[in-house]
């Protein structure tokens, strides 16, 4: 019996009742999970692989918080080439594989989802009454209007600036 209604029913009571017992009962640590996600890319492994990993991680670090959980499994779904490293995100960039505004985005993804949650609250409470691919596309759009404010909008000024800061060759703090 779900115990949110049977609470209901006897007391008259409102509850919200939370159990995560997480992937794998933790059986790995944050570590053995990392490890796994090094060597899954190095083997070639579906990127749907990694994405299980990195769920797996999400819920092993944060296990003690469900709203970090979902805060993060959100970010992963926003981010562009979330499962990529700066480097790889950047050399599919060079070679035309993944667009200018969506290496702008995982450049600057720290930075853009601070001015989203500064602008219209918590990742997790936006558009909670919306279907959860709205909320994303939603989401997503933002940033994408927040791109478009910083970068060139003509070819001729592409060069004259970096897509992100680390492109300036100066380390950023």
């Amino acid at each position: 019996m779900d115990y949110s209604t049977a609470v209901k029913v006897t007391y008259n009571v409102d509850v919200t009742v939370h159990a995560n017992f997480g992937t794998e009962f933790f059986i790995l640590s944050e570590k053995d999970i990392l490890f796994l996600i090094q060597e899954a890319k190095k083997a070639g492994v579906q990127s749907t692989e990694i994405q299980q990993l990195n769920r797996q991680l999400i819920e092993t670090k944060y296990k003690t918080s469900p709203h970090l959980v979902q805060k993060m499994l959100i970010s992963a779904d926003v981010e562009p080439n979330a499962y990529d490293t700066q480097q790889e995100a950047r050399e599919k960039y060079l070679e035309g594989m993944i667009t200018r505004e969506d290496y702008y985005i995982k450049s600057n993804f720290t930075d853009l989802i601070g001015r989203f949650t500064r602008e219209n609250g918590s990742l997790v409470m936006f558009g909670k009454e919306m279907p959860y691919d709205r909320k994303i596309e939603s989401i997503k759009n933002t940033l994408l209007f927040y791109t478009s404010q910083k970068l060139p909008k003509d070819e001729q000024e592409e060069t004259a600036q970096p897509t992100s800061a680390s492109d300036t060759g100066v380390e950023q703090s």
